[in-house]
């Protein structure tokens, strides 16, 4: 923890809120240790728990980075907060810019899919009838099934219906060799 910026007396968790809860569901006292951490430090230690945790699937990362830049962060602090670089950094703020955070809550993590899948994602929603089309085509996905299984059912879905627009008359030509 740290002290808390605006409440005196107050500390602030850097991480350890998953284990805060299971100690004060279980009654138990929990002991803390007290750091001064500036903003940037709180944000830096509080992704690397998170990647520490769990391995955080492309658009986790990519909400997460987006999050920070729109609290304030600069980019050298989301650099070092995903432990990644500054152009994986740009692709994931692009990518979370432009796939609805709706759309993402209804798919979840799909950890599977990849940057290059979101990106199809991605470009295939800035067609209007598709930005349209995915909570038709969301609605009609079981919710028994998982993550990963919806993303890749809504990704067909709309390449398939672009893929359509653009089929045009292909005119065939030959050479005077055949």
């Amino acid at each position: 923890v740290r002290p808390s910026p605006t409440a005196p007396g107050r500390f602030q968790i850097a991480y350890g809120r998953r284990r805060l809860r299971a100690a004060e569901h279980l009654g138990l006292p929990v002991l803390a240790i007290v750091r001064e951490l500036s903003d940037r430090d709180l944000v830096i230690a509080q992704g690397r728990e998170n990647l520490d945790r769990t391995d955080l699937s492309f658009i986790e990362k990519a909400f997460f980075a987006m999050n920070l830049e729109d609290d304030g962060c600069d980019r050298a602090t989301i650099v070092a907060a995903l432990v990644s670089d500054k152009a994986d950094i740009s692709r994931y703020i692009a990518i979370a810019r432009r796939v609805p955070d709706t759309v993402v809550k209804r798919i979840g993590p799909a950890p599977k899919a990849g940057r290059a899948r979101w990106q199809m994602m991605a470009d295939a929603l800035a067609t209007p009838s598709n930005a349209q089309r995915v909570t038709e085509i969301l609605d009609g996905v079981a919710s028994s099934v998982d993550s990963d299984t919806r993303f890749e059912v809504v990704l067909r879905g709309l390449l398939s219906s672009a893929t359509k627009k653009q089929i045009k008359r292909v005119d065939t030509w030959k050479t005077p060799q055949g």
